[in-house]
């Protein structure tokens, strides 16, 4: 087996070396993983990257990484492993840890998750600021009381017991019990019984087996290299999937009674976690960076639009665009069907006295976001969404290019190739520029030469939503000029053809197969926490069959992905 490493005394600043590793609480044997049937025409949705499916993908060994806490999970983690007894404003904030850089995949890939001395120090430092607020009220920490000292090492041995369950997320191994015994009692040597256990808390969450997630599996490994994730290994994949957190007792128990053995109980676990308000603080957090709202936040700043274009923008406005986009996407994915119909055609909006008038509603009369229905005409879905259309625009106008590019690269995953080395990305001066719309003018420019072909299908998508301006309202004019935002769309796989306007694409994208393979691929890439390997068709072209059945249910995709052999099994190839 694998050993996770050091856990360093907090107390002592002495190195205490755990030798011992997670151990198999499964079933004896892990069933086989079969090849899906899949109808060939679903590995096609996706003309630029079709997918394949040539071997398991328990095969390749990328398929099992070694899985760091993100920043999130690890403050979530602590919230609920110190509830009650370490007040919320004392615990460590994921703000208060270095920030990584992602490079455009999901904060939770562990290709970019990396332990610098900073890092390490920090959570050392983390590990004994929260065990010194933990200990305060011992009886309740412990679960016991040790009223004189021959009672101690009975309550730290049940201690060390249950209190290891949680943090390590499985039942700690007789050798790990050993090392942790041998820690308090070290330090009962020269401290008193308060400050010993406060070492054995800060070791315990200062350990690599809670910083990290182990999944060795359990039983022998099939013919396709897969190995079976333990009961306890899966309740930590749903729980750090649904929730950003540890798993709450009802996984725990769950995972003692070798009930996440198969798939319809990891499905029925699922579907329960989804309606507890916690997993859309983690959905959200999916969605966030699917979409990269957070370019679309810094985008929409007062400093980022042209005051004397828009005179009446400022910080008020702003943060209404930002909460009514919030509210929008919460609606989308957690109210009526909870579908991608509805993120892409729904045409409800938010909106306070500050915002209505670039909605194009009345004021609500309040300063609080409030529910309303968009014109059909104008408003359906996130992409006619005023403060995404403004995230995506520049200063003084639109921005068909951004759109247009953002459109193919997160909502159809056929992103579009970089521009070649010696390309000039600066535009040359147009005659009367002030005769011209924005459109033409783009036309007249990036849409010749070397750069035409691939222009013509960024600018395919992003021109449909040139009836938004520069903050998002709705347009039917630039400046005395009429707007043409109707277009044709290339070079996809269902999506092809002329379209009025956006919203006229995006009742066609509601429906899209390409685009539902898309959102497939992105929540798989984010379940799975690593990026894309080829044998990952073996999944995704099922698990999207089984979405476009399901009417594009996004719970339903959950759960059909947490069931999925890619979900409970694990590589076991060298």
């Amino acid at each position: 087996m694998k050993c996770l490493g050091r856990l360093e005394s907090m107390a002592l600043a002495a190195a205490v070396v755990f030798s011992a590793c997670s151990g198999d609480t499964g079933p004896d044997k892990a069933p086989g993983e079969e090849m899906p049937k899949v109808n060939p025409d679903s590995f096609l949705r996706n003309p630029e990257h079709p997918l394949s499916c040539d071997r398991a993908i328990t095969e390749n060994p990328l398929t099992s990484p070694l899985f760091r806490l993100t920043d999130e999970q690890y403050e979530n983690t602590l919230r609920e492993l110190f509830a009650g007894l370490v007040q919320e404003a004392d615990l460590p904030k994921a703000r208060d840890l270095p920030t990584e850089a992602t490079e455009g995949l999901f904060s939770n890939d562990t290709s970019i998750q990396r332990l610098s001395g900073t890092r390490a120090d920090l959570y050392e430092s983390f590990s004994y600021d929260v065990a010194a607020k933990a200990v305060n009220d011992l009886p309740k920490l412990m679960g016991c009381e040790a009223k004189n000292e021959g009672a101690e090492a009975g309550c730290v041995s049940s201690f060390v017991d249950n209190f290891g369950v949680k943090a390590w997320r499985r039942p700690i191994t007789s050798e790990e019990k050993q090392a942790i015994e041998g820690l308090y009692a070290s330090a009962r040597k020269e401290l008193d019984f308060k400050t010993s256990v406060q070492a054995v808390v800060a070791g315990f969450i200062g350990a690599p087996q809670f910083l990290y997630r182990l999944e060795e599996g359990t039983g022998g490994e099939t013919e396709s290299k897969a190995r079976q994730l333990s009961g306890y290994e899966m309740a930590s994949r749903l729980s750090y999937l649904i929730w950003d957190s540890m798993p709450d007792a009802n996984l725990f128990q769950a995972a003692k009674a070798g009930k996440l053995s198969n798939a319809k109980d990891v499905q029925s676990e699922a579907q329960r976690m989804l309606e507890d308000p916690r997993a859309r603080g983690a959905v959200a957090n999916f969605y966030h960076q699917w979409l990269h709202l957070e370019r679309v936040e810094s985008r929409l700043l007062p400093s980022k639009k042209d005051t004397v274009v828009y005179p009446d923008y400022g910080d008020v406005q702003y943060q209404g665009l930002l909460a009514s986009l919030d509210a929008f996407m919460e609606d989308a994915f957690w109210e009526g069907d909870r579908s991608m119909k509805r993120l892409f055609t729904s045409n409800r909006g938010f909106v306070n006295d500050a915002t209505a008038k670039i909605f194009g509603v009345e004021a609500p009369g309040s300063s609080d976001i409030e529910a309303v229905d968009l014109p059909m005409a104008q408003r359906q879905g996130l992409l006619t969404q005023a403060g995404f259309m403004a995230g995506w625009a520049h200063a003084t106008e639109q921005a068909p290019i951004l759109r247009g590019a953002f459109i193919m690269e997160n909502i159809l995953c056929s992103p579009p190739p970089m521009p070649p080395d010696d390309v000039n990305l600066e535009l040359k001066p147009v005659e009367n520029r002030d005769a011209i719309t924005y459109r033409e003018f783009v036309t007249n420019t990036v849409e010749r030469g070397t750069c035409k072909g691939c222009h013509e299908v960024i600018d395919g998508f992003g021109f449909l939503f040139e009836n938004y301006d520069g903050i998002g309202a709705f347009q039917t004019k630039e400046r005395h000029l009429d707007i043409d935002a109707s277009n044709t769309v290339i070079g996809t796989y269902d999506l092809d053809g002329p379209y009025e306007n956006g919203v006229d694409f995006s009742q066609a994208l509601a429906k899209s197969e390409q685009a539902a393979q898309c959102m497939v691929e992105k929540f798989y890439q984010y379940a799975m926490a690593r990026q894309m390997v080829a044998e990952d068709g073996c999944a995704i072209a099922p698990l999207t069959d089984e979405f476009i059945a399901d009417g594009l249910s996004f719970p339903g995709l959950v759960a059909k992905l947490v069931r999925s052999p890619a979900f409970r099994f694990r590589s076991t190839a060298k």
